[in-house]
């Protein structure tokens, strides 16, 4: 799936909340803040994995890499598209983003010394 048909569907799901909006602002403090928020729950549980896995594991709470690699990667989606969120209610075109970014990567990369 291309970056903008990625968006596009989380668009999609946003619309949705969206629409619900008259209920929700009332009942989250600065629902533009919402989503920021969320997103740093989000990395928080990606953070919490880690720590399990390499990090101070309690007895009982060890995690198998098999199943640390399927949540890690269920987690990643989960910031990703919490991030991607953020980007349609701010009216940003990521794959433009993406292009520039990655434009100014290869200069600098490319201009190193190795």
């Amino acid at each position: 799936m291309e970056l903008k048909e990625l968006q596009e569907k989380i668009k999609e799901h946003g619309e949705k909340f969206k629409n619900k909006g008259e209920q929700i602002q009332n009942s989250i403090p600065n629902h533009v803040s919402f989503p920021f928020f969320k997103a740093i729950e989000e990395l928080g549980e990606v953070a919490d994995l880690a720590v399990r896995k390499y990090g101070f594991q309690r007895k009982g709470k060890e995690i198998s890499e098999e199943k640390f690699k399927e949540k890690l990667g269920e987690e990643l989606v989960d910031v990703i598209t919490t991030l991607i969120h953020i980007a349609n209610f701010l009216e940003i075109n990521l794959e433009e983003c993406f292009k520039e970014k990655l434009a100014k990567m290869d200069e600098r990369w490319n201009n190193c010394e190795y």
